[in-house]
């Protein structure tokens, strides 16, 4: 069974019976943790625990700052018992993957990152990157998108189909505050990954067809310090669209960390 909770801003998916060990799922921007729907039942039919939150502005949660959502998190966690825990992280979800870590590194047991936004001016090329190294275009989007109406802050991935990866952008800005969306594009412009610590406790899935996060960087990081790399064919929103492939390397994880 599958609960929905608000714990203060922060709306939480979760399994209805949390055991001591969790797995903690993290979605990519704009987007929601609803993205995760398949997964949850699959989880719950093998009676594994998880948490799935949506992202400060984005979906049902209305909190914006980063620090208290992520104490929000972890008091969720300790509400429920929750003693462990793996993270799942998907793009922009890799960024709260390892501020977790950096909080209650002695609490988790793996880190599943795929298709991770680590530092995005070093992944990311052509348009974007001419994007996020002149970040006033965020300030300028912004506020000129904050006069459109938002049309919903809830997504239904049901019908989710291939698309061209500008399509995308534009539905998911839909399931986040707009201008919060670009505010948080601009602290993305400037992250740095600096934490290899993370890296090298983690699991990294890349797309060959990624556009977006296949570059220098990510190779050169994660082959030099991952415990391990997996190269599919997919593109970065792999997860949605090739779901049967990543089910199968959930479960391979979970698995391996002895969590099935």
């Amino acid at each position: 069974m599958i609960s929905r909770k608000y714990r203060n801003r922060v709306f939480f998916h979760c399994s209805k019976n949390q055991n001591n060990k969790t797995v903690i799922l993290l979605h990519g921007l704009g987007g929601t943790s609803f993205a995760f729907r398949k997964i949850f039942a699959s989880l719950s039919k093998k009676n594994i625990s998880f948490i799935a939150p949506d992202h400060p502005s984005h979906g049902k949660t209305f909190e914006n700052d980063f620090n208290r959502y992520i104490d929000e998190l972890i008091n969720f966690m300790d509400e429920n018992r929750v003693e462990r825990a793996v993270l799942i992280a998907h793009s922009f979800g890799a960024c709260f993957a390892e501020m977790l870590f950096e909080r209650m590194h002695n609490r988790i047991d793996g880190i599943m990152l795929v298709t991770p936004l680590l530092e995005v001016k070093r992944q990311t090329k052509s348009t974007g990157l001419f994007t996020y190294t002149h970040k006033w275009i965020f300030d300028f989007a912004g506020n000129l998108m904050s006069y459109l109406p938002q049309r919903w802050r809830y997504p239904d991935y049901a019908s989710l189909r291939r698309k061209l990866y500008p399509f995308y952008w534009i539905s998911d800005m839909t399931h986040c505050n707009i201008r919060e969306y670009f505010k948080i594009q601009s602290f993305v412009s400037d992250k740095r990954m600096t934490n290899i610590s993370f890296i090298e406790n983690s699991i990294v899935y890349l797309g060959k067809s990624d556009v977006i996060t296949f570059a220098d960087l990510t190779k050169s990081l994660v082959f030099k310090y991952a415990k391990r790399v997996t190269i599919h064919e997919g593109d970065h929103l792999y997860p949605l669209k090739e779901y049967p492939i990543f089910e199968k390397e959930v479960f391979a994880f979970l698995e391996e960390n002895k969590y099935v």
